[in-house]
């Protein structure tokens, strides 16, 4: 039997490379405690034959992969984040933060899962809020062009 006791925890644990008949080769590994079996060596060896049964039995190398965890949009996790800015930040990085948030950031990526924001969703909304005017009314007669927000704004926004 491939039984071992793990050097770092203490703990039982079996690992074993098989071959399945399509030719494939698995490696099982676990711990007995995951099956309700006793941390000792004959519970690691039980478990192991008990692995071994269960693939050789069904051809299935693993069982159902757990469901997908549930992320939050970003819009719905604004608020948690600013409440954990309120134990750390001073009352005008708060509000600095809350209206970056509120103006910027939601309604251009609020929609989004937060485990869809990646490095390429920030360098989008960066390059879009360089465009974006800083202020909603034109200053003056219209004949100016409108200021745009400026390099610091723009990466208060990506940190």
């Amino acid at each position: 039997m491939s039984v071992r006791r793990d050097h770092k925890y203490g703990h039982w644990l079996y690992r074993k490379q098989i071959r399945l008949a399509d030719g494939r080769r698995v490696r099982l590994f676990d711990v007995p405690t995951t099956v309700g079996l006793p941390d000792t060596k004959a519970g690691a060896e039980r478990a192991e034959r008990m692995h071994l049964d269960r693939i050789l039995k069904t051809g299935e190398v693993s069982q159902t992969p757990p469901p997908p965890k549930e992320c939050p949009t970003v819009s719905d996790f604004v608020p948690m984040y600013l409440d954990a800015s309120r134990l750390q930040n001073k009352p005008s990085s708060l509000d600095s933060k809350e209206g970056t948030l509120r103006c910027h950031v939601v309604p251009a990526i609020g929609h989004l899962r937060l485990d869809q924001v990646t490095y390429a969703v920030i360098e989008d909304l960066k390059l879009t809020l360089s465009r974006k005017p800083a202020r909603a009314a034109d200053k003056g007669d219209g004949d100016e062009p409108r200021d745009t927000l400026t390099a610091k704004s723009i990466c208060s926004v990506s940190r």
